[in-house]
């Protein structure tokens, strides 16, 4: 049953899993995030850097992608009511191991399961009524 719910957008979560690890290795922001997640990452890249500590992580994707969006729609639940954009939610379990070192020495690791939330929003497929 839950096969039903899976997400169309597997690719797309996995470039921003992608991204996010390619920033702790090189500092470059994901392009798929928003400007929340940069300003955050911005921060945390500049709270590690006075104390003079890097961060790796390594992110590995376990389970599938569930669409929340597909799920809602079958209870009949209109989470996002809007003409012009579509929106849908999706989610997946990580395993995310996060190694902080100083002077390229390990200092601390620590090793969680996470789940993971997208937002995804693209024009919706929707004819829209025009203003003439």
């Amino acid at each position: 049953m839950m096969n039903a719910y899976v997400s169309d957008y597997s690719h797309m979560f996995a470039e921003f899993l992608s991204e996010l690890q390619h920033w702790s290795e090189t500092g470059a922001e994901p392009k798929t995030g928003d400007q929340d997640l940069r300003y955050y990452l911005d921060q945390e890249e500049k709270r590690l850097e006075k104390r003079g500590i890097s961060v790796k992580l390594n992110i590995k994707p376990f389970g599938d992608i569930i669409q929340v969006s597909k799920y809602t729609d079958a209870l009949g639940i209109d989470l996002f009511n809007n003409a012009r954009y579509s929106q849908s939610l999706h989610y997946q379990s990580v395993e995310k191991t996060v190694i902080y070192e100083r002077n390229h020495q390990e200092i601390f690791r620590k090793k969680d399961d996470y789940v993971v939330h997208l937002t995804i929003i693209e024009p919706s497929l929707h004819e829209h009524a025009s203003i003439a």
